[in-house]
């Protein structure tokens, strides 16, 4: 078709439907360096390690943990002055 100047406005219209189904998601990307923990306050302390920086607690609540970790069968219980390991038993706490 040709178009000289006597021609009018050029009207487009556009049809749509409906929207088509959403396509699959690409593959997750790698996961990022762990940020940086530099400083904290209360009852934790830090220290770095071959992995990175650790948080180690050292109290709950403003009392002491135990510096002896607890065995298979063992929990932290309150002594009255610190969190102790103690052998669990069912049924006594």
């Amino acid at each position: 078709m040709s178009c000289n100047s006597t021609c009018g406005p050029l009207v487009v219209t556009l049809l749509t439907g409906a929207p088509g189904a959403t396509g699959a998601t690409g593959p997750q990307g790698p996961q990022g360096p762990p940020g940086s923990l530099t400083s904290v306050t209360g009852d934790l302390s830090l220290a770095t390690g071959e992995s990175g920086t650790v948080a180690t607690v050292t109290g709950i609540r403003g009392n002491p943990v135990s510096g002896t970790l607890p065995t298979a069968n063992q929990i932290y219980q309150f002594n009255g002055t610190s969190w102790v390991a103690v052998d669990f038993t069912a049924g006594t706490y």
